[in-house]
């Protein structure tokens, strides 16, 4: 049987290595209806860039709101709206993203960077992800929207495995366990909230909560909520993938590694081709609001599309070797990891700043990286949307 008729992508079963898979789809039937669920795969670049930045054909409301009762008051995030209401919102939230704030941050982010290396630089060995990989964002991003960096990191890091629009693809136990984890941080927003509606602090959180209230008159926790927390999972999850994903793909080809090691001006370039080769969000999805078509094939309205950023950053179309990392390559930040148009992720700046300091100072601090012999088995967390290994362990000789 043909891949595009035995089409089951997202799929857990595609986890731990869906590229092979992806490029027969993208070969065969770029864009296709899969038969179990009735969704339109769509995995060439210029088709997934087409959807991406049409948004009044193909609507990520729609797609995210299905339940909504009609009329309903609209507390959705900005992710999950289109325009006009999508602009007020993520201007809302933009001002911590700012070039001028992001700059300022960045001797807070080496700080904690470096406290994290204190933590195991004396050991001579590291695992890599829940040592460092995915405290450093959730540290970011506390230090930020809450004004302290000193968080419950167990509880945080447990939140990073929420799985979002994918736990549909998910069996039934899973599913209730992403309801139960998504309660936990309903209640934890709305105290956030609350408090800092009559307590305001010197974070983002209380900045966006006075901005929401001068523009409307009035406080509305249900959509501060919704606004928070998008921006708790899109904060820290996909940086901590970035940064384990890139540390993966540069212990995988030693003449790279010492390149970029060599050549700190070559990780901006290298924290592209790692979010290009091993995308940490691996799909995104819309709703088609009009009969139209993608690639030459007809899409209904209603109809919801799956457009598989993972497969669009290997088609070789666009990129020669698309299975390589290449530091030189042109337009490297041509990729659709942090998606494309007006959903592009606002967060991106921030995901870029901490990676690149971080490899920085990994470089700076630590000699003779390498993976630790029998240790690794470079599996990914068992998810159909993100992107992340498990583990990654390493030794190294402090500096």
């Amino acid at each position: 049987m043909s891949p595009a008729k035995e089409s089951r992508y997202p799929s857990l079963d595609l986890v731990e290595c869906p590229y092979p898979y992806l490029s027969e789809l993208q070969q065969e039937a770029p864009v296709h209806r899969v038969p179990e669920t009735g969704e339109y795969l769509v995995l060439r670049y210029d088709d997934i860039h087409h959807v991406l930045k049409n948004p009044e054909i193909f609507s990520n409301a729609a797609a995210r709101q299905r339940q909504k009762t009609p009329g309903s008051r609209d507390t959705s995030s900005m992710i999950a709206s289109d325009p006009p209401s999508h602009r007020d919102k993520r201007n809302l939230c933009s001002a911590a993203f700012r070039p001028r704030r992001l700059a300022a941050n960045e001797p807070m982010i080496e700080s904690l960077v470096d406290g994290l290396i204190d933590n195991f630089v004396d050991r001579s060995e590291v695992e890599f992800v829940s040592e460092f990989a995915t405290p450093l964002p959730i540290l970011v991003f506390c230090k930020i929207f809450f004004g302290d960096a000193k968080t419950d990191m167990e509880r945080f890091q447990r939140w990073a495995l929420r799985e979002g629009t994918g736990a549909r693809y998910l069996p039934d136990e899973r599913r209730e366990a992403a309801e139960l984890m998504r309660d936990e941080v309903i209640e934890y927003m709305d105290a956030n909230i609350l408090d800092r509606h009559q307590n305001p602090r010197d974070d983002a959180l209380s900045e966006i909560i006075e901005a929401q209230v001068a523009r409307d008159g009035e406080l509305d926790v249900e959509y501060l909520r919704s606004e928070a927390s998008l921006l708790l999972s899109g904060g820290f999850v996909t940086t901590a993938h970035l940064i384990s994903n890139a540390m993966y793909l540069l212990l995988h080809d030693a003449a790279l590694f010492e390149r970029v090691r060599a050549n700190h001006d070559l990780i901006p370039a290298m924290i592209e081709e790692a979010l290009r080769l091993e995308s940490p969000v691996q799909w995104q999805q819309r709703m088609a609001v009009v009969d139209t078509e993608i690639g030459g094939v007809p899409i209904p309205a209603g109809s919801i599309v799956v457009v598989a950023l993972a497969s669009g950053n290997r088609d070789p179309l666009q990129y020669p070797e698309p299975g390589s990392a290449d530091v030189d390559r042109p337009k490297v930040t041509r990729h659709l990891a942090f998606g494309h148009g007006i959903h592009f992720c606002l967060g991106a700046p921030l995901g870029r700043l901490e990676a690149r300091i971080a490899l920085e100072r990994l470089f700076a601090r630590l000699a003779e990286i390498r993976l630790a012999p029998g240790r690794n088995d470079f599996t990914h967390l068992d998810s159909p949307l993100f992107r992340g290994l498990k583990e990654l362990h390493l030794q190294f000789r402090a500096t």
